[in-house]
């Protein structure tokens, strides 16, 4: 079978009338995706039918968007074709010859805030069509050109979505369309959905794509990294306790900091980024002992120790030390403190790791053996844990905390 037949058996079983029909898309989707993916540009002439032309392949492509749209959208189908079904759009917008005049993306963007807007809130589904719409987005990113605006209006709705809580829809200019997590009854659903949507912003970050793409995509989000240490400054001028920042904003910056080059940012901006991630290794909504052991919490926490764990490693520099070491050194024993022994290994592993690199930071070893007690105290029952990995980590980081004093 040829990629135009196969794209034509699907497109002629969209919209699923049948079980028969989804039967035969739970088969042929994934194959679909496989194929779309493995090219980066639409067969030309020679490589098709003899009676079918280029033009006539795109033209059934774009003439399935709907149609899968709709399918993605549909709670009621099944999940894993669903995913099928996303990941052949993503791969069928992501090829650099179709539709080059106009961008492919933006009707299948407009008809996705058409079916948000339309339809009664739900949490569940507005997980769904957040990974969905940063799907797209990332398509966008990928072709660049006339995509570019696409990628950038999506990218700014995550981010303000994340951090502000509330965002206008893209491509919206009413103010009624707009996502406001406020009205949400339940608090952790706010909180879960300004997660996703900085997950989703950091899945475009986290694109190969090329550096004007990338560069637009970083910028997005430092204004709001600008005002968030702005905010934090003034508190501490007045006196007040720094609150942490909101889970929206720390998933954000962490994702910031593990997909992009540490040493093309600018000094100062650097160091506003590295000064929020340390506040935010206090942050409730992640170290909660109540909800430690939530799914969500593992890889947001996890996120956190690993964008600790670049800065301490790649730009020490910028990792400030006054008034910020203990905070520093009691969120990451706390992280290995509150996480689950058995399941979040990973975690403790990766406290361990910050906490041996904060023995060898530049300016921060006579800070540091002033708490070398507590540490070593902590990591004591480490030495007892079932695992031999952590077992061992956990001896060499109290070794190393054992030693700063005597070489201060």
């Amino acid at each position: 079978m040829t990629l135009v037949q196969l794209n034509r058996t699907v497109a002629d079983v969209l919209p699923p009338m049948s079980e028969a029909d989804k039967s035969t898309l739970s088969i042929t989707l994934p194959i679909l995706g496989s194929a779309l993916s493995s090219i980066d540009e639409f067969p030309t002439i020679d490589d098709v039918d003899m009676d079918t032309d280029q033009s006539s392949l795109q033209e059934v492509c774009i003439g399935m968007l709907p149609g899968l749209t709709e399918f993605v959208m549909t709670e009621d189908n099944d999940i894993e074709t669903r995913s099928s079904a996303a990941y052949c759009m993503h791969a069928m917008l992501s090829l650099g010859n179709l539709s080059m005049q106009e961008c492919p993306v933006k009707p299948v963007v407009d008809d996705l805030v058409k079916r948000f807007t339309s339809a009664k809130f739900d949490h569940d589904a507005s997980t769904d069509w957040l990974n969905f719409l940063s799907l797209m987005a990332s398509s966008a990113a990928r072709r660049g050109g006339s995509s570019s605006n696409t990628a950038g209006k999506i990218a700014q709705f995550l981010v303000e979505l994340a951090v502000k809580g509330k965002a206008q829809l893209p491509f919206t200019s009413d103010e009624e369309k707009q996502l406001d997590l406020s009205s949400v009854d339940y608090e952790k659903v706010a909180s879960k959905l300004r997660f996703v949507s900085a997950s989703a912003y950091g899945s475009m970050l986290a694109l190969d794509v090329k550096p004007l793409m990338k560069q637009r995509l970083t910028h997005t989000c430092l204004k709001y990294i600008k005002e968030a240490y702005e905010e934090e400054k003034s508190q501490a001028q007045a006196g007040n306790s720094i609150p942490p920042p909101n889970v929206g904003l720390m998933v954000l910056i962490c994702h910031l900091i593990c997909n992009v080059d540490l040493s093309k940012m600018d000094k100062m901006v650097l160091h506003q980024t590295a000064a929020i991630t340390v506040e935010g290794l206090s942050s409730s909504e992640l170290f909660d002992p109540s909800t430690a052991f939530d799914p969500k919490n593992t890889t947001s926490k996890n996120l956190v120790l690993v964008a600790i764990l670049k800065l301490l490693s790649v730009a020490p520099h910028s990792v400030p030390v006054n008034g910020f070491l203990l905070t520093l050194v009691t969120g990451l024993l706390q992280a290995y403190a509150v996480s689950d022994p058995s399941s979040e290994v990973s975690t403790k592993l990766l406290a361990l790791q910050g906490l041996a690199a904060l023995t060898n930071l530049e300016g921060a070893r006579s800070a540091v053996a002033t708490i070398q007690p507590a540490v070593v105290a902590v990591l004591g029952p480490a030495v007892n844990h079932p695992s031999g990995m952590l077992r061992q980590a956990a001896v060499d980081v109290r070794n190393a905390w054992y030693l700063v004093e005597q070489t201060r």
